[in-house]
């Protein structure tokens, strides 16, 4: 039996570099399940260096979980940096940052 931390873990060591990527799209939803607040620095280093929309797109969402205001702020700089890519999290991003 896995602990939903050991999970986590083990997606950010193994999952984020594998080659497939349904491999990497799986671990990147799985992490937005979780919500986990300590994430953010290690979701935001694989978004930086992931080619794959679709799985950009569950990264921004596991940035979105977070409720933090690190995720808030990796959400609006990746919404900045890129072609308005995550406009759906942006908002999200937008409406928790006014909580803190």
């Amino acid at each position: 039996m896995w602990r939903r931390g050991d999970v986590a873990d083990a997606i950010l060591r193994d999952w984020s570099k594998h080659q497939h990527w349904r491999v990497r799209d799986f671990g990147a939803q799985v992490l937005a399940s979780l919500g986990f607040t300590r994430m953010v620095s290690p979701v935001v280093e694989w978004l930086r260096r992931e080619e794959a929309p679709t799985i950009r797109r569950s990264l921004l969402h596991a940035l979105e979980r977070t409720e933090r205001e690190a995720g808030t702020d990796a959400l609006l700089e990746h919404f900045l940096a890129s072609d308005e890519e995550g406009r759906a999290n942006h908002a999200c991003g937008e409406a928790e940052r006014g909580k803190y």
